[in-house]
Protein backbone atom coordinates (compact mmCIF):
# COMPACT_ATOMS: atom_id res chain seq x y z
CA UNK A 1 0.00 0.00 0.00
CA UNK A 2 1.46 3.42 -0.76
CA UNK A 3 4.54 2.12 -2.67
CA UNK A 4 5.90 -0.04 0.43
CA UNK A 5 7.64 -2.62 -0.98
CA UNK A 6 7.32 -6.09 0.91
CA UNK A 7 9.96 -8.98 1.06
CA UNK A 8 8.26 -12.30 0.56
CA UNK A 9 11.74 -14.07 1.10
CA UNK A 10 12.33 -12.79 4.80
CA UNK A 11 9.49 -15.30 5.42
CA UNK A 12 11.89 -18.15 3.77
CA UNK A 13 15.15 -17.04 5.19
CA UNK A 14 13.61 -17.26 8.52
CA UNK A 15 12.18 -20.68 7.80
CA UNK A 16 15.96 -21.69 6.31
CA UNK A 17 17.18 -20.17 9.65
CA UNK A 18 14.79 -22.22 11.46
CA UNK A 19 15.49 -25.20 9.46
CA UNK A 20 19.28 -24.99 9.77
CA UNK A 21 19.12 -24.66 13.54
CA UNK A 22 17.06 -27.44 14.40
CA UNK A 23 19.66 -29.67 11.75
CA UNK A 24 23.04 -28.33 13.58
CA UNK A 25 21.44 -28.66 17.21
CA UNK A 26 18.64 -31.01 17.24
CA UNK A 27 18.71 -31.48 21.01
CA UNK A 28 17.80 -28.26 21.46
CA UNK A 29 13.97 -28.61 19.42
CA UNK A 30 13.36 -32.06 20.55
CA UNK A 31 10.58 -30.83 22.92
CA UNK A 32 8.71 -27.80 23.58
CA UNK A 33 10.71 -25.79 26.16
CA UNK A 34 9.78 -25.56 29.94
CA UNK A 35 12.44 -23.50 31.10
CA UNK A 36 13.98 -19.72 30.44
CA UNK A 37 17.39 -21.82 30.13
CA UNK A 38 15.74 -24.11 27.33
CA UNK A 39 14.31 -20.72 25.70
CA UNK A 40 18.19 -19.65 25.42
CA UNK A 41 19.81 -22.37 24.22
CA UNK A 42 17.16 -22.48 20.87
CA UNK A 43 17.75 -18.34 20.62
CA UNK A 44 21.46 -18.93 20.62
CA UNK A 45 21.17 -21.80 17.82
CA UNK A 46 18.53 -19.49 16.02
CA UNK A 47 21.06 -16.62 16.38
CA UNK A 48 23.91 -18.28 13.99
CA UNK A 49 22.13 -18.53 11.24
CA UNK A 50 19.89 -15.30 11.62
CA UNK A 51 23.05 -13.04 11.96
CA UNK A 52 24.28 -15.09 8.58
CA UNK A 53 20.83 -14.30 7.31
CA UNK A 54 21.22 -10.66 7.87
CA UNK A 55 24.91 -10.49 6.68
CA UNK A 56 24.10 -11.83 3.52
CA UNK A 57 21.61 -9.45 3.00
CA UNK A 58 24.05 -6.99 4.01
CA UNK A 59 26.73 -8.31 1.40
CA UNK A 60 23.75 -8.12 -1.43
CA UNK A 61 23.38 -4.33 -0.24
CA UNK A 62 19.84 -5.17 1.01
CA UNK A 63 19.55 -3.42 3.72
CA UNK A 64 15.77 -3.10 3.63
CA UNK A 65 15.06 -6.86 3.26
CA UNK A 66 17.64 -7.08 6.15
CA UNK A 67 15.24 -4.69 8.04
CA UNK A 68 12.26 -6.70 6.83
CA UNK A 69 13.79 -10.11 8.02
CA UNK A 70 14.56 -8.69 11.61
CA UNK A 71 11.10 -7.77 11.80
CA UNK A 72 9.61 -11.11 10.79
CA UNK A 73 12.05 -12.75 13.18
CA UNK A 74 11.51 -10.51 16.18
CA UNK A 75 7.78 -11.19 15.19
CA UNK A 76 7.71 -14.93 15.71
CA UNK A 77 9.55 -14.74 18.53
CA UNK A 78 7.07 -12.74 20.24
CA UNK A 79 4.43 -15.48 19.22
CA UNK A 80 6.99 -17.94 20.62
CA UNK A 81 6.99 -16.50 23.89
CA UNK A 82 3.44 -15.86 24.02
CA UNK A 83 2.34 -19.43 23.37
CA UNK A 84 4.47 -20.77 25.81
CA UNK A 85 3.18 -18.24 28.58
CA UNK A 86 4.82 -15.34 28.72
CA UNK A 87 2.47 -12.76 30.06
CA UNK A 88 1.48 -9.42 27.56
CA UNK A 89 2.88 -7.46 30.12
CA UNK A 90 6.24 -8.83 30.20
CA UNK A 91 6.47 -10.25 26.09
CA UNK A 92 7.38 -6.74 24.85
CA UNK A 93 10.46 -6.69 27.35
CA UNK A 94 11.77 -9.66 26.56
CA UNK A 95 11.49 -9.29 22.74
CA UNK A 96 13.68 -6.06 23.66
CA UNK A 97 16.18 -8.32 25.81
CA UNK A 98 16.43 -10.58 22.70
CA UNK A 99 16.40 -8.29 19.82
CA UNK A 100 19.30 -6.14 22.03
CA UNK A 101 21.38 -9.57 22.27
CA UNK A 102 20.18 -10.55 18.45
CA UNK A 103 22.19 -7.53 17.30
CA UNK A 104 25.23 -7.95 19.93
CA UNK A 105 25.69 -11.25 18.32
CA UNK A 106 25.58 -10.53 15.07
CA UNK A 107 27.98 -7.71 15.18
CA UNK A 108 30.42 -10.51 16.64
CA UNK A 109 29.64 -12.72 14.08
CA UNK A 110 30.14 -10.49 11.24
CA UNK A 111 34.18 -10.10 11.19
CA UNK A 112 34.09 -14.07 11.40
CA UNK A 113 31.60 -14.26 8.39
CA UNK A 114 33.95 -11.95 6.50
CA UNK A 115 37.32 -13.34 7.42
CA UNK A 116 35.94 -17.12 7.29
CA UNK A 117 37.92 -17.52 10.64
CA UNK A 118 37.15 -19.79 13.31
CA UNK A 119 39.13 -18.58 15.82
CA UNK A 120 36.63 -15.15 15.69
CA UNK A 121 34.08 -17.48 15.81
CA UNK A 122 34.51 -20.15 18.22
CA UNK A 123 35.81 -16.55 20.09
CA UNK A 124 32.21 -15.02 19.71
CA UNK A 125 30.36 -18.09 20.87
CA UNK A 126 32.68 -18.50 23.84
CA UNK A 127 31.97 -15.04 24.71
CA UNK A 128 27.76 -15.79 24.32
CA UNK A 129 27.89 -19.49 25.89
CA UNK A 130 26.45 -20.74 22.13
CA UNK A 131 28.05 -24.19 23.15
CA UNK A 132 27.85 -26.61 25.49
CA UNK A 133 31.14 -28.46 26.66
CA UNK A 134 29.25 -31.83 25.34
CA UNK A 135 29.18 -30.13 21.84
CA UNK A 136 31.58 -31.29 19.41
CA UNK A 137 32.98 -27.52 18.69
CA UNK A 138 35.55 -27.58 16.01
CA UNK A 139 32.45 -29.80 13.91
CA UNK A 140 30.20 -27.19 14.81
CA UNK A 141 32.37 -24.29 13.87
CA UNK A 142 32.95 -25.35 10.40
CA UNK A 143 29.85 -26.39 9.46
CA UNK A 144 28.70 -22.94 10.14
CA UNK A 145 31.80 -21.35 8.59
CA UNK A 146 31.11 -23.59 5.53
CA UNK A 147 27.18 -22.50 4.70
CA UNK A 148 28.62 -18.85 5.42
CA UNK A 149 30.89 -19.29 2.26
CA UNK A 150 28.16 -20.87 0.16
CA UNK A 151 25.86 -18.35 0.99
CA UNK A 152 28.07 -15.35 -0.02
CA UNK A 153 29.50 -17.39 -3.27
CA UNK A 154 25.59 -17.82 -4.05
CA UNK A 155 24.11 -15.03 -6.62
CA UNK A 156 21.05 -13.47 -4.98
CA UNK A 157 19.26 -15.58 -7.68
CA UNK A 158 20.68 -18.88 -6.34
CA UNK A 159 20.34 -17.68 -2.54
CA UNK A 160 16.71 -16.79 -2.95
CA UNK A 161 16.02 -20.22 -4.87
CA UNK A 162 17.85 -21.90 -1.95
CA UNK A 163 15.51 -20.58 0.48
CA UNK A 164 12.50 -21.45 -1.37
CA UNK A 165 13.58 -25.16 -1.34
CA UNK A 166 13.98 -25.00 2.13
Amino acid sequence: MFGKKTYPDTQNAYAWCLQSARGLFPDRFLAPTQHESERIARFEAICIFAAMVAWRYEKAGDIHARDAFYQYMFADFDAALREQGVGDLKVGKEVRKLAGAFYGRAEGYKPAFDANDPDALKAAFTRNYVLAPTDDTDSIIGQILATAVRLEAQSDSQWLAQLTAA
